[in-house]
């Protein structure tokens, strides 16, 4: 095992050691050498330890140098692992180590997106201390505030709101942080969100305001509380409906009594609608007003979202009333007259009792953290612009990170097209070359194999002229042959019939003629000798004739023979120079389609 296997070795057992809490088998690895490897799912040994909370772990792996926002398959750094299970103490060395807050996953979720969703609220309010965007949003087009009033998480929403999240902040839906609370019910949200003075009559992209959506899905009681906020029940959404007519639509027998009783019962409501839109003309409603948002004990788990405590957040509520409500002023006289009774009860001045946030509620405020940490606020000595300012700096803010998400997102989504087309590109190159390589190598195999065929064909056809030029002559020169001896043997056969006709006919007149005289038999008998010579001479005729004939024929035979070689000579130099012009035509073609190839892989 070489050296680079023992490192690879090392890495994976110290991502099995971490994953499982081994802090001694993490030192002595770390030690040795083990580099920072990845599973198959990208993440890295911080990613693990920081999921199971092994915080001490953690702590050796952070001073080891590990890569802090090394991302894994889906986009998660350590710090969303730690958020998904809550560990505040590992989000807060991570934190300490300047990890980046506002990474997204491949969901646009940051970290403050996970902890909100879980209600992890002290999670929450150590990420908003140390600065995470409340503003950013996942690609539904939800904020951190949007996650936590859908699930109910009271404390979270709370700490969100103080943190300076903007609840009237729409998703790609168009719907608000109210919309999202009235769709899942949540009335200690919808208390929390009508505190912080937001939008009662926002509309979503379907023109549906947050009554419209309580009164479709029969939430009686948060319908009471939008009218009794001042939300007008005469809005008409995209389709022409209100929302008595939605509660009708939905068979909702006592939404849509509460909603055709409106007018008559909530006159209270549109007084506190119109006292809301005075407070956001003049700038009030730029933090809550309230001082029992955060309780003075900071209690920072996922237990504080439960139904108890929001039953105990609701009498706190109900109990205490905010000192910049118009609506309270005879109530708060009366408490601060009891401070100064108890002030006096216990020997303390009346003016060391008085806090900066007691009096003058009709002021502009600012908030500031006491000593026991509660928030606190003071009339605020300045200009009445600060509040719009700070709001402005504030949109700025957040714009200017929607700005750069984007065009993160566009850059990242420009570089994948270009790289998906240069892969295109250079794949279609390659294939193009294959099949210009295949198509030439196709088009020389079948130009061989047509001039191949041809000769062969040609060949072939010589041959069979040889063959039939030579069985022409052959039985040509039989035919006369047979002609010249059939000729002859006829002519044999003649005479020698002949002569012996003349024998009979001669015999026979000698017997009859015996009579005669021997003069006349000696004269035929001399006939009779002479004829016999002739035919001697006729025979070596003949056979002269023959040997001239064979003589004639054989030269003729020659000469044919010596035609056919020169006809075979000139069809084969025939077939040699068409076979060449194929060949230079066949090479001609491979030259340019050659030239085209070595064009298409310039281009």
């Amino acid at each position: 095992m070489n050296q680079k296997d023992e490192v690879h070795a090392l890495s994976e057992r110290l991502l099995v050691a971490s994953h499982k809490g081994q802090l001694q088998n993490v030192v002595q690895l770390i030690n040795k050498g083990a580099e920072v490897a990845v599973t198959k799912f990208g993440r890295s040994p911080l990613h693990l330890a920081a999921h199971k909370g092994h915080i001490e772990v953690v702590q050796v792996l952070l001073r080891a140098g590990c890569d802090l926002d090394i991302q894994d398959d889906g986009g998660q750094t350590a710090l969303h692992r730690a958020a998904v299970q809550g560990n505040t103490q590992v989000i807060s060395a991570l934190l300490q180590e300047s990890c980046a807050l506002d990474r997204q996953d491949k969901d646009g979720n940051t970290a403050l997106h996970e902890v909100s969703w879980h209600g992890f609220s002290q999670s929450v309010k150590l990420l908003v201390k140390a600065g995470a965007n409340v503003h950013a949003k996942n690609k539904a087009g939800n904020t951190a505030l949007h996650l936590a009033c859908q699930n109910g998480h009271t404390q979270s929403t709370k700490v969100l709101l103080l943190g300076g999240s903007q609840p009237d902040t729409p998703n790609q839906a168009g719907d608000t942080c109210l919309h999202v609370a009235a769709r899942y019910n949540h009335l200690s949200i919808i208390r929390i969100l009508l505190g912080a003075f937001c939008s009662v009559s926002h509309k979503n992209l379907a023109g549906d305001t947050p009554l419209h959506v309580a009164a479709a899905l029969n939430h009686k009681k948060t319908v009471s509380l939008l009218l009794e906020a001042g939300a007008d029940s005469r809005i008409c959404n995209n389709a022409g409906h209100t929302a008595l007519d939605l509660a009708r639509e939905h068979n909702s027998p006592q939404v849509a009594l509460l909603l055709t009783k409106a007018p008559q019962s909530f006159v209270r409501g549109r007084s506190a609608r119109k006292r809301r839109e005075k407070l956001k003309a003049e700038g009030r409603a730029q933090s809550v007003p309230r001082d029992e948002m955060l309780p003075s004990k900071e209690c920072g788990s996922a237990a504080d979202d439960t139904p108890s405590s929001e039953r105990a957040s609701k009498k706190i509520y109900l109990s205490q009333p905010s000192l910049s409500d118009p609506l309270r002023r005879r109530e708060a006289r009366h408490s601060s007259a009891l401070h100064r009774r108890k002030g006096k009860l216990r020997g303390v001045s009346p003016h060391t009792s008085f806090l900066p946030h007691n009096y003058k509620a009709y002021q502009l405020y600012t908030l500031y953290r006491g000593k026991d940490g509660r928030i606190m606020q003071a009339p605020l000595n300045g200009c009445r612009c600060e509040p719009l300012i700070s709001k402005l700096e504030n949109q700025l803010e957040a714009t200017k990170e929607e700005m750069k998400t984007e065009i993160h997102a566009v850059q990242d989504l420009m570089n994948s097209k270009m790289g998906q087309l240069d892969h295109s590109n250079k794949h279609q190159m390659r294939t193009l070359e294959k099949l210009t390589l295949e198509r030439a190598r196709a088009e020389r195999s079948q130009c061989q194999q047509r001039i191949e065929q041809k000769a062969v064909q040609e060949r072939q056809e010589c041959q069979k002229r040889q063959v039939g030029l030579y069985l022409c002559l052959y039985t040509r020169a039989n035919y006369f042959s047979m002609l010249i001896v059939l000729h002859l043997s006829c002519c044999c056969r003649s005479r020698s019939s002949a002569l012996s006709g003349d024998r009979r006919h001669r015999a026979s007149s000698l017997d009859r003629s015996k009579s005669q005289g021997r003069t006349k038999g000696r004269g035929a008998v001399e006939v009779c000798a002479e004829q016999p010579v002739p035919s001697c001479a006729q025979e070596r005729d003949n056979m002269q004739t023959v040997k001239v004939t064979q003589y004639f024929f054989e030269a003729v035979s020659t000469q044919m023979e010596r035609w056919y070689e020169r006809k075979l000579r000139e069809a084969r130099r025939q077939a040699e120079q068409k076979a060449q012009v194929d060949r230079a035509a066949l090479l001609d073609r491979i030259a340019h389609l050659e030239d085209e190839l070595s064009v298409l892989r310039q281009n």
